[in-house]
């Protein structure tokens, strides 16, 4: 054939190319469509699911937060427990002579018989004693109920406050005393401290609490315990009560110039 032959060749080459190019753009194009739709558009979708849940949780987080920093807080309804001891504790690092022996707060709880106090119009009050129980030797206190001091009466189940021992000053603890032969001795106590072993003769003071921490510490309580907030009480009754070592004539002088 020659060249002409070499020729027609190369024509019906290029008839085949350019009839069948379409075809097989169309199927590079289809090839391309399965592996975006079959590969690409799932992981587009899930990763933009994800954004979308990471941007709700994010928005409903702070909504929460937002919502509960506005809301007042609702505190836990209390229940009042008569039974629960509190301490009257030893003030720090005090202590006083006493016919001779140096009391410490300890000596204070094991010999005090008894605490007595005086109502607003003069009346004495007392004496409150202390059980073995009631007695704390390692961490010094004598130990009341709250229903000694925020005495309670009840109306619909509502604990009612009849707060005379708080109106209660010139608070002291007081031991028993043996006097023989000019000689004065504590009496000691029986192990349960149900008595004396000796005779008594007298009582005398040994620690007082001061009227400034009473006078402070009664309306806090009773604005406390309107609240219902009876843990509060007991922390202020905690703090207030705490009994300082003195001889009787101290007291009854710190009395006499109202420094008591």
């Amino acid at each position: 054939m020659g060249k002409i032959g070499m020729l027609y060749n190369l024509a019906y080459g290029f008839y085949i190319f350019v009839s069948y190019t379409p075809t097989i753009l169309q199927l590079c194009f289809f090839f391309w469509y399965v592996q975006l739709f079959c590969l690409h558009l799932p992981r587009l979708i899930i990763t933009h699911m994800k954004k979308t849940l990471l941007l709700l949780f994010a928005v409903s987080t702070a909504l929460f937060v937002a919502c509960h920093k506005n809301s007042p807080e609702q505190p836990q309804k209390q229940v009042y427990d008569g039974l629960r001891p509190f301490p009257i504790r030893a003030a720090q690092g005090t202590r006083a002579y006493i016919y001779g022996d140096m009391l410490t707060g300890k000596q204070v709880v094991q010999q005090t018989w008894a605490m007595r106090g005086t109502a607003p119009d003069g009346t004495p009050f007392g004496d409150k004693s202390f059980t073995a129980e009631m007695r704390d030797t390692v961490n010094p206190a004598l130990k009341l109920l709250m229903k000694d001091v925020v005495y309670t009466t009840t109306q619909d189940d509502t604990p009612l406050l009849e707060g005379f021992f708080l109106t209660l000053r010139d608070v002291v603890f007081i031991r028993n005393l043996h006097i023989e032969k000019g000689d004065t001795t504590f009496c000691g106590y029986e192990k349960d401290y149900s008595g004396s072993i000796q005779r008594v003769s007298e009582q005398d003071t040994v620690a007082y609490v001061p009227n400034a921490q009473l006078e402070k510490a009664e309306p806090l309580v009773r604005a406390a315990f309107a609240k219902g907030d009876y843990e509060q009480c007991y922390k202020i009754l905690q703090t207030a009560y705490t009994f300082i070592p003195i001889t009787g004539a101290q007291w009854r002088k710190l009395k006499a110039e109202k420094k008591n």
